[in-house]
């Protein structure tokens, strides 16, 4: 996994390195020597990094170059508003990243049915 990758995605997403490992089940060290090119982490790890940033192994690895942020960024806000404006939601200040997640899948759902036409 590409250290400098891992650090914008977290950087990007406004989480800690802490906050990560709490995540993914590691050690804040670890994710800091990732970062810092000491350590590249197993393949579990790049899996679980992957999942938890809605990205590609590719992606982190640097084999390609564009993750699905932005994508996931406009869905996910387009949707937010959808739900504040329909009083679904009713604190969009205070929307943890597991609903984040869940609301980038419904949407992309939503988005691959119309693209199949159902």
């Amino acid at each position: 996994m590409k250290a400098e990758i891992l650090k914008k995605l977290r950087n990007e997403n406004k989480i800690t390195q802490e906050k990560l490992a709490d995540e993914i089940g590691v050690s804040r060290s670890l994710i800091g020597m990732i970062e810092s090119g000491k350590q590249e982490g197993s393949i579990d790890i790049v899996k679980k990094v992957a999942t938890y940033f809605n990205v590609s192994v590719d992606y982190l690895e640097g084999l390609i170059e564009e993750s699905n942020s932005k994508e996931r960024e406009t869905l996910v806000s387009n949707f937010l508003r959808f739900l504040v404006e329909s009083g679904v939601v009713t604190d969009p200040e205070n929307i943890d990243k597991k609903t984040q997640d869940m609301i980038f899948n419904m949407v992309k759902t939503e988005l691959e049915n119309l693209k199949r036409g159902k």
